[in-house]
């Protein structure tokens, strides 16, 4: 249900959810990891730390090692600590990171983020890689038609994490553009209405 509240936008209804199922299932790592995610939605970020920890605290190999949690870092622009558990996921998974180009991008370090977009946009080629994991780099890069043309292959392809994607922080830069809009509309959600609700990410 949570889920389906963040797909709809509703972002500050997706927390309460959350925070349900907590109570309900306090041991469960995947609650707290969509917990961090939740609470980034609405910009508390200390907040969204504290549940990726507690996520690894219940499971340390959670998704890729820490990978929820350099993103929470990321948000809070604590950019080395970010570096550091992204860089553990990459060595780990031996995949390139989308959220370590996008640091590398906020950290102005634009030659490294290509590097990786590079070799996110390689492996999509021979393997499935989620299209908005790329587009959310070229949103970083500033680069918003590429950015629109990788959710574009997203929406084609169906991909499972689209509907909640949306609304993460990363696409905020997009939300004032008509195709973002037609998006959303495509994707079964009223722009109006849920864009109205961005304005003020605890709506």
């Amino acid at each position: 249900f949570a889920l389906l509240r963040s797909a709809q936008g509703q972002l500050q209804q997706a927390v309460v959810e959350m925070q349900a199922a907590e109570r309900l299932d306090p041991l469960s790592p995947s609650i707290h990891n969509w917990t961090s995610v939740a609470y980034l939605g609405i910009d508390r970020i200390d907040d969204a730390v504290a549940e990726a920890e507690r996520t690894l605290q219940l499971d340390p190999s959670y998704l890729y090692l820490e990978e929820g949690l350099a993103t929470a870092y990321r948000e809070k622009r604590d950019f080395a600590e970010a570096f550091k558990l992204y860089e553990k996921a990459q060595e780990a998974t031996q995949s390139p990171r989308s959220g370590l180009a996008i640091t590398y991008a906020r950290m102005g370090r634009q030659d490294d983020a290509r590097r990786i977009l590079r070799e996110l946009i390689d492996r999509a080629g021979v393997q499935y890689v989620a299209a908005e994991s790329i587009a959310a780099v070229y949103v970083a890069l500033g680069e918003n038609d590429e950015a629109f043309r990788w959710l574009e292959r997203a929406f084609s392809e169906h991909s499972g994490n689209l509907d909640v994607y949306a609304f993460h922080r990363e696409f905020r830069s997009l939300r004032s553009d008509p195709r973002f809009a037609n998006l959303l509309r495509r994707l079964g959600v009223d722009p109006e209405e849920a864009l109205a609700r961005q304005k003020n990410p605890g709506a």
